[in-house]
């Protein structure tokens, strides 16, 4: 599970794509809204986050701490929000998908299920995923009814455990989903997909 080969993923509404230097002006313009960043961990606030935090994506995969992707809305052009895969366990064949955000323009139009679509296809049948798991705040119930639409499956809440940019300590729920349950799921994808959802 190597997390610093670079790849690009697309169906025919988004385009999954490495994040580069390039994209600063178009972060700037869908990033900055507070309301994308109201359950995260860290926050965008101006230019300077804003090439901060893309240094951080380029640094970590270079580590191979984490894969991240540029959503890209290609109906309309622009930067959409972004997604990663990260946590890897290669000996358990265990991966995550998160860091997930969309801008307002992207909320709601059904990218979110045609970007976990992608990233759950290309875990389990490019990188021979067991298990991928997801994370989100306790209180983030569109993350959650997100994840439990698409048949992730909750597994439980650790309490007080991430300090969220506001100095608020989070309950984080974790979800999965096995290789076992993969086509199932894949064909749930397909349905919401071809709904609109």
């Amino acid at each position: 599970m190597d997390l610093t080969q670079s790849v690009s993923l697309a169906d025919e509404r988004v385009l999954l794509r490495p994040w580069t230097y390039r994209d600063l002006d178009a972060l700037v313009e869908v990033g900055l809204d507070p309301q994308i960043w109201r359950n995260t961990v860290s926050r965008l606030e101006n230019q300077a986050d804003a090439r901060r935090y893309i240094e951080w994506l380029l640094d970590e995969q270079t580590a191979g701490r984490l894969l991240s992707f540029a959503v890209v809305d290609r109906g309309r052009g622009e930067l959409a929000g972004n997604s990663s895969l990260g946590n890897a366990s290669a000996g358990d064949r265990r991966i995550e998908i998160g860091w997930t955000w969309l801008s307002g323009r992207a909320q709601g139009r059904g990218i979110n299920t045609r970007v976990k679509s992608l990233l759950l296809e290309h875990c389990f049948e490019s990188l021979g995923a067991q298990r991928v798991e997801f994370k989100t705040d306790a209180m983030n119930d569109r993350a959650r009814g997100a994840l439990e639409k698409i048949g992730a499956i909750p597994e439980g809440t650790l309490r007080s455990h991430t300090l969220m940019h506001d100095g608020r300590y989070r309950d984080t729920v974790y979800y999965s989903i096995l290789e076992s349950e993969w086509s199932e799921t894949r064909e749930r994808l397909r349905s919401l997909i071809e709904a609109g959802r």
